[in-house]
This record gives structure tokens, sequence and C-alpha cells, in this order.
């Protein structure tokens, strides 16, 4: 009798065991099948180094440096759109600080009072608010995934932002009757710029990334001399970002 007992126990967790390692199988199984990227939001920090020329014109005034920085401070949205697919919109503001030449009022008996620009520099500082859509693809996630590499979507991606600036306040210049708040008649610039780059994750809630790509910048906005609405000829300028995120998931 309790032979027969100890029979029907182990015949029991055998079938338990076989049971369970069935749903293990299913489970992992599915898992693979329906893995997808994650939907985030939160906060980041971005620097952002940017050749010489770029922004000359959309400040209002020259800089001298070869490079210069900007620190961006705003808001993410990074939403899910298919399993490897995610559409990324933000908000947020530019600080940017530059050498620019000092502007002085020369005068000659041949030419009378006229401007001139430099050899000394100051440093100038400006405003810019930037709102941007992005859509990104992450390819290979699922293969992160299985390797327990794919922490707030960490790998690489590529994306095409769409990213509008404008100028909220820079640092006045008397000598051309500019003020802390933009005079010059343009309403700001669009770009779109083709990027790869790379994240990774560095906690639960921590991510930082960077990112290189090349593309057009356009002026747009009213001219000073009709006020009529104009499209500058796009400028083909490299871009590079690396930023730290703090995710509100």
């Amino acid at each position: 009798m309790l032979k027969s007992h100890i029979a029907v126990v182990i015949l029991l967790i055998a079938c338990l065991n076989v049971f369970s390692q069935q749903d293990k199988v299913n489970f992992k199984e599915k898992t693979i099948d329906d893995v997808k990227v994650e939907s985030l939001k939160g906060f980041e920090l971005r620097l952002i180094p940017f050749p010489y020329g770029l922004f000359s014109s959309r400040l209002g005034y020259p800089y001298t440096k070869p490079f210069s920085f900007s620190a961006y401070v705003g808001y993410f949205n990074e939403k899910r759109m298919a399993s490897s697919w995610t559409f990324l919109s933000t908000i947020g503001f530019h600080n940017v600080a530059i050498e620019s030449p000092v502007m002085r009022l020369v005068h000659n008996q041949s030419h009378g009072f006229y401007m001139s620009v430099g050899p000394d520099t100051r440093l100038k500082y400006s405003l810019l608010l930037e709102a941007g859509v992005e859509p990104r693809w992450y390819p290979g996630f699922k293969n992160r995934f299985l390797r327990g590499k794919a922490q707030l979507n960490s790998g690489w991606y590529l994306s095409s932002p769409l990213l509008f600036r404008t100028v909220l306040l820079h640092s006045p210049e008397p000598l051309i009757h500019m003020g802390w708040f933009p005079s010059i008649a343009y309403t700001g610039t669009f770009s779109f710029v083709p990027t790869v780059g790379y994240r990774q994750a560095i906690s639960r809630r921590w991510f930082v990334e960077g990112n290189v790509g090349f593309g057009p910048s356009v002026m747009v906005g009213t001219n000073t001399i009709d006020h009529r609405f104009t499209v500058e000829d796009p400028e083909l300028s490299p871009a590079v970002k690396l930023k730290a995120a703090y995710t509100l998931k």
C-alpha cells in the first residue's frame, strides 16, 4: 500500500514538473514573439557642439570660434508605434553662449562713421525655444532583449528628426539697436538631419545616448526690407548630440 502511494506521489511530481516546464517554454516563446520597444517620457539634458557659421545668422551676430556648445533642457515623450519603432516628440530650451566680435563705431574723413567688427571678442548669450518630432527605428531590438541588454530601448537606432528653433532672448547689441528681445524680423529655423545614434541605460530610470547626423537647416520668416515672408537657402551642416535623460515611465 505504501509503495503504491509513493508511486502515485512520484508520478504526480513528474507530471507537475512536465507541465511546469511546458509553461516556461510557452511563456518564453510568447515573450520572444511579443517583445517590443518601450514607451517612455521624461526630462533630458543635451550638450550640442555646433560648427562655425551654423547659428551666426540665426542668433543675429557673428562668432569667431570654430566650434561652440549649447546646453538644451527639455521634456520628451517617446511613444511606441511598432515592435521596433517609436515616435519621439520634444520641447525645451537651448542655452547658447558664444564668443562674438565686439562691434565698434569708427569715424574717418573718407567714410564718416561706420561700424567695425573685432578684433576683440566678448561672450554673448542666446536663449532658444526648440520643438521637434522624430521617428526612430531600433534595429536588432529583439536580439538585444534576449541578451538582457534592451532596458530603456538601449542599443543602436536610426532616426529622422525635424526640429524648429526660434530665438527668445539674446545679449543686447546697442550699435545695431538690438536689445534682449529679438528685433530682427524672422520666425525661426527648421532643420531635418537624418541621424544614427546609440542609447545605453545606466539604471532603471536613467539613460545616456549620443548621435551624429548631417542635413539641411532653413531659416523662414519676414525680412527687414519689405516684410515679406521668405524662405532662405538651406545650409547643410553636421549635427552631434550628447544626451542624459531621466524617465518618468
